[in-house]
């Protein structure tokens, strides 16, 4: 069954490889044929990167690390949202942005639909619900609205991050950046405060850490004794910041490389 994000299971996501494998296939002919046959290899190297991180946090059996803990968790999840859309973007001929660009530029009102603030308002919003523990519970009972609030989330990193790839004014990327980050703050802050305070616990992280790596003799935890559900969440806070602040560091450096 296909599924973007995971499936429970140490097994590979055999339908998931095969989309990615012709997404893969049909980038290499169209594009080729788009660009006539003058496609730099550094843009195809970060499109097909980019695939890559997408299925080994979502379809290879290290999907199932991704719920051991609260940290490992997010670390999944900033790759898949912070890392993966501006390679791919990247990866997109430059000339076929433009278009693309100018096609969303006429339809008008619609402009504020799909306008990258309004992806990433969203985005956020979506984020910060998605790791409030009664949303761990309806996802744990409804597996295909995971599926479907993960598939979302991930086709809206990739308009949040449209501008700091395809934007040549740096200034203004500047200014976006550091918007994105002033956005997507209070889900950073809310995984740190409640570390300290320790007023939310994860039982769906802590049920399935507990099946998947028991602890009784004979066995192995993947951490030490001392690294309670707390220090997790200040952890997974501040991962989550960082990976966000290497996503557009990287995003500047693609932005470069591709002028």
């Amino acid at each position: 069954m296909f599924s973007l994000y995971w499936t429970g299971s140490m097994t590979w996501n055999v339908p998931l490889l095969v989309s990615l494998v012709l997404v893969g296939i049909v980038y290499l002919i169209f594009f080729i044929n788009f660009t006539g046959g003058k496609l730099p290899l550094m843009q195809a190297f970060l499109f097909y990167l980019g695939l890559v991180l997408i299925y080994i946090p979502t379809g290879s059996p290290l999907s199932t690390f991704s719920h051991l803990s609260f940290t490992v968790h997010m670390i999944y999840m900033s790759i898949l949202f912070f890392i993966v859309p501006p390679l791919i973007l990247g990866g997109i001929p430059k000339i076929f942005q433009e278009q693309v660009k100018a096609m969303f530029l006429l339809k008008g009102k619609l402009r504020f639909i799909i306008s990258p603030i309004t992806s990433l308002i969203i985005f956020a919003c979506m984020f910060l619900l998605y790791h409030l523990p009664f949303m761990f519970q309806i996802f744990l009972q409804q597996p295909s609205l995971h599926s479907g609030y993960v598939l979302l989330m991930f086709l809206l990193s990739f308009n949040v991050w449209s501008p700091l790839v395809t934007s040549d004014r740096s200034d203004k990327k500047k200014r976006y950046a550091f918007l994105s980050g002033l956005i997507l703050m209070p889900a950073c802050i809310l995984f740190v405060l409640n570390g300290f305070m320790g007023k939310l616990s994860y039982p769906f992280l802590v049920d399935f850490a507990a099946l998947c790596m028991p602890t009784e003799a004979g066995s192995f935890t993947l951490f030490p004794s001392w690294y309670n559900t707390q220090i997790d969440q200040i952890v997974a806070g501040v991962i989550m910041m960082v990976i966000h602040k290497f996503g557009i560091m990287i995003t500047f450096m693609i932005g470069n490389q591709i002028k």
